[in-house]
């Protein structure tokens, strides 16, 4: 490292790894999110009191939130991805022009 510049070296296989590694912690939080609005949501035909009404108009209030973080997500996850096939292509290009340029190409 020099100064401001970083270098980060990394194979197209390494960031595919790591974009499916993210993209599982991430569905999985989406997973929990959509548990806990189901159990909030059903709570209300067992649980009848200030504290059940405290606890959904809690959720209510915090639901658009979550619904951001959700599709926050999800944008992530997708971004991820093409971020992966794109260094995958890149780099299967580049071997490619390399394997077709001429063993004297640089004399």
């Amino acid at each position: 490292m020099n100064g401001n510049n970083i270098t980060i070296a990394a194979s197209p296989e390494k960031i595919l790894q790591k974009a499916t590694e993210a993209k599982v912690l991430c569905e999985r939080l989406i997973e929990n999110l959509n548990t806990i609005d189901k159990r909030v949501n059903a709570s209300s035909y067992f649980w009848e009191s200030e504290s059940a009404r405290f606890l959904g108009t809690a959720y209510r209030a915090d639901k658009p939130d979550l619904e951001a973080l959700r599709a926050g997500l999800s944008k992530q996850i997708k971004s991820l991805e093409e971020i992966a096939l794109m260094y995958h292509k890149a780099e299967a290009s580049t071997k490619a022009a390399h394997t077709a340029l001429p063993g004297n190409v640089l004399e």
